[in-house]
């Protein structure tokens, strides 16, 4: 038993001055000992593999977090290593390229979000910008004559009201005059034979009387005769006027229907409301023509500050295709990044120099573990079952 545990002292003692583990409450390995008893003689044996190897797979841990942190600033130092490359002047002409990448860039949305919303509404003049100014001055014409004969038609519909008013009155008029003629002639031929039979019972001449009615009542039939001429006349005037109203309404509404159509098919054609509308597009449209020259001018100053910032880095053999105008820009945007790179290198020769003691550590563990399972004949103890498990941990872990 003093020859197994021999090597675990050497190693308790080479350990002695480091650091002690963290102690855990949980035993990754100690359910191997659950099938054992105390008293048998492997049992202290197999109790220091399963320490052994807890305490090795913490410090497998450790150098797995330590090898993603060296590896984390490995990458982040040779983002930094410009600064290993580059003189003050460099520094300041890579970031004053970048800068101006930057605000060009910036420009560059700014115009790009102007021009979207101009092209959704104008980009079709594209194509119609050689009819659209001819088109404006026929589609202005074109309205205020539509404008004009809807106005005439407007006037003349109310025209045509009346004259169908004072038709129906003057056809109440000589209604009423034929009515009242008839009446007149009944009353008066009445009257006068009443009067002669009166006049010839009373045997009192009557010539005279009877002359005198039939005269009254021929000028007052002639008097209601000459009305209802008038009224005839009248009638027929009023038929005159208001087929003459008819003609010109049919007439202004076929031209008001065809300036009406011309117009919704160039409103269609050059999507606009009005004249006016169109005539805005097309200042909107030249408007729109310099900012696509301004956005051309500025994506080609834009293509050259790259170009001229991938050969500054080229010549300087710091170039890097994987690398992007944004990377560069976190790269050489802080004020202390030169510090920040020494600091990062510090870093990293802290966690190497810890990862080393790790590793020797480790060393030291995986020995006496080796030793201890050699001095162990048994193929399927408990201690080859434990570093079995052990060595798959490890492999996982590091994976």
């Amino acid at each position: 038993m003093d020859a197994v545990l021999k090597p675990a002292r050497l190693f308790s003692r080479l350990f002695e001055r480091e650091k002690k583990p963290e102690v855990v409450d949980y035993s990754r390995y100690g359910r191997f000992l659950d099938s054992m008893d105390a008293s048998e003689p492997d049992y202290d044996v197999t109790r220091l593999v399963v320490d052994i190897c807890d305490e090795a797979l913490i410090v497998t841990e450790k150098r797995v977090i330590l090898l993603s942190k060296i590896k984390a600033l490995d990458e982040k130092l040779y983002e930094l290593r410009h600064y290993t490359c580059l003189g003050g002047e460099d520094i300041s002409r890579i970031r004053d390229l970048l800068s101006r990448f930057a605000n060009l860039t910036e420009k560059r949305r700014e115009l790009r979000a102007q021009l979207d919303a101009s092209e959704r509404s104008l980009g079709y003049l594209a194509e119609l910008e050689g009819d659209a100014p001819a088109a404006v001055v026929q589609i202005q014409e074109a309205e205020e004559k539509q404008r004009a004969f809807k106005r005439d038609l407007g006037y003349l519909e109310g025209e045509k009201s009346d004259l169908e008013f004072q038709a129906a009155r003057l056809l109440r008029a000589r209604t009423f005059i034929r009515s009242f003629t008839v009446i007149v002639c009944v009353c008066f031929g009445t009257g006068a034979a009443l009067l002669a039979a009166a006049c010839a019972a009373l045997g009192v001449p009557v010539l005279a009387e009877t002359l005198t009615l039939i005269g009254i009542s021929a000028a007052f039939v002639g008097l209601l005769y000459a009305f209802s001429r008038r009224a005839e006349f009248a009638a027929a005037l009023n038929v005159k006027k208001r087929k003459r109203a008819v003609e010109l309404i049919n007439k202004k509404t076929v031209l008001y229907a065809h300036y009406t159509n011309f117009l919704n098919y160039e409103y269609r054609k050059f999507k606009v409301r009005s004249g006016e509308m169109l005539k805005n597009n097309i200042e909107d449209f030249a408007e729109f023509r310099r900012l696509t020259a301004r956005l051309d001018a500025v994506r080609t100053v834009l293509y050259e500050t790259e170009t001229e910032i991938e050969t500054f880095l080229k010549n300087k053999d710091l170039y890097n295709p994987l690398f992007s105008i944004d990377k560069l820009n976190q790269i050489y945007s802080g004020e202390n990044s030169e510090e920040h790179f020494h600091r990062l290198t510090e870093d990293k020769e802290r966690a190497a120099a810890e990862l080393d003691l790790l590793n020797r550590r480790h060393e030291a563990l995986w020995e006496v573990l080796v030793d201890l399972s050699e001095k162990d004949g048994d193929r399927d103890s408990a201690i080859k079952r434990i570093l079995k498990r052990y060595i798959e941990d490890v492999g996982a872990m590091m994976q």
